[in-house]
């Protein structure tokens, strides 16, 4: 299929659903803890959750997030050339795959941060999903793949 490289590159946007929950759990966590008895603005909070989540996940989670992209590209090299799945039983059988290690620590390590970053990349999938559909039935062109609207959302 000649489409495959046009099909990894719709991979991107599983970063922007990690940044966009990581994003909403810092600031959730960050607004229950006590600091000093003295509760924060929420525009403090907020900020504070944008600069802590770029260092938890390109910091702390560059590892993980180098691995899992390498996984997904194999994954859907794989999947998309040599067999015969559909496009939605494809991205579920590589969100049970990848999802796998992340229900493993999450209970060996008790943080709870990776029960909801499988399901924002089961959210992310559903959206590669419709986007690899209008890239192979032609309804977007291969060289604006990488473009979104917020109706697709």
């Amino acid at each position: 299929m000649a489409k495959i490289p046009y099909i990894c590159l719709t991979n991107w946007i599983h970063l922007i659903g990690f940044y966009g929950t990581t994003y909403l759990f810092t600031l959730f966590i960050l607004s229950l803890k006590d600091f000093d008895a003295a509760r924060p603005d929420i525009w403090d909070l907020a900020l504070w959750s944008i600069v802590s989540s770029l260092i938890l996940m390109f910091g702390y989670g560059f590892k993980f997030l180098a691995g899992l992209y390498l996984s997904v590209l194999i994954l859907d090299a794989i999947l998309f050339k040599f067999s015969q799945l559909s496009v939605l039983k494809a991205v579920l059988l590589e969100w049970l795959l990848l999802s796998l290690p992340f229900f493993y620590w999450a209970l060996k390590y008790d943080y709870w941060l990776w029960f909801i970053l499988s399901l924002s990349f089961l959210v992310t999938q559903i959206i590669k999903k419709i986007k690899i559909e209008k890239l192979l039935n032609n309804v977007v062109s291969p060289y604006n793949i990488l473009q979104t609207t917020t109706q697709e959302l």
